[in-house]
């Protein structure tokens, strides 16, 4: 399936509609700030990222927007070909009231979110706009948003993110007569075990998910003599059960062969952009 057409009406940037004629082509987007680059990137990346998740479109409708007009936010996908691989178009339409994306029996929106490369800038600058004395943590990059939705065996059928976010509500809920401390520890740890077990296969060298198993081909593609490793210390719960600790993934990294304590400091940026390139596309 080939993208042929994208309609966009009144979604962030885009004041009514707007079609963009993609013919199955690569395309090259440019433009002046503010003139609708991200806006276009954000509605492709909502529209396959709706197959999976609840997305508000009232919360990204263009702000001019008369209030005749109000609620009626679409991003509408035409392929070609379609998703029996007929020579026919096919369109799917994303709106307050509708999404096709998510029809039974049609997994493709589904299946293409799975392979999508949707990469922002915001995610490299993350790894290395960093002050001194601080230290790279590639958590919440993996979990919050590269590997948000990753479930396999271990997860029991959930994905990571939900894991985390059971986690997270188990910590905070406050205890008392109904919920005493030792049922708040026993949630607590029920919680993070089932987190660090699903997560911390990724930092296994003998696991089939150990990620610098993916990530290396990629970061050698680059030739940039940079090799590292990356650990994940387990979330554990402070003594009092009250907040979290171990929620990093440290990078020790080596460049020539040469143990660098604090790479963000020593390594340029295209360096540092070829290490979260190659760990987001493992």
């Amino acid at each position: 399936m080939k993208i042929q057409a994208i309609e966009i009406t009144n979604y962030k940037a885009f004041l009514g509609t707007h079609q963009l004629n993609v013919g199955g082509k690569n395309l090259f987007i440019y433009g002046e700030n503010g003139s609708g680059k991200s806006s276009l990137y954000y509605a492709l990346k909502d529209f396959f990222q709706a197959s999976i998740e609840d997305i508000d479109l009232a919360e990204l409708e263009n702000a001019f927007v008369l209030a005749a007009d109000k609620g009626k936010t679409s991003i509408k996908v035409t392929f070609k070909p379609d998703s029996q691989g007929q020579n026919r178009k096919k369109s799917y339409l994303f709106n307050a009231g509708r999404n096709d994306s998510r029809t039974a029996g049609d997994t493709s929106i589904r299946d293409g979110n799975k392979l999508k490369s949707f990469l922002t800038y915001k995610h490299l600058l993350a790894i290395h706009h960093l002050k001194k004395d601080e230290a790279i943590n590639l958590f919440d990059l993996l979990v919050k948003g590269v590997l948000k939705h990753f479930r396999y065996s271990l997860t029991g059928g959930k994905e990571l993110g939900e894991l985390w976010a059971e986690v997270q509500e188990a910590i905070a809920r406050d205890t008392g007569k109904e919920y005493p401390i030792n049922m708040k520890k026993a949630v607590v740890n029920a919680a993070i075990k089932a987190f660090n077990g699903a997560f911390g296969e990724l930092f296994k060298p003998e696991s089939p998910e150990y990620i610098l198993k993916h990530a290396r081909p990629f970061l050698d593609y680059f030739s940039h003599n940079v090799d590292l490793r990356l650990r994940f210390p387990q979330v554990r719960p402070t003594g009092d059960y009250v907040g979290l600790e171990g929620d990093q993934v440290h990078v020790e990294l080596t460049y020539a062969g040469k143990p660098i304590d604090k790479p963000h400091l020593f390594l340029n940026e295209a360096r540092l952009s070829a290490i979260a390139i190659s760990i987001y596309l493992a």
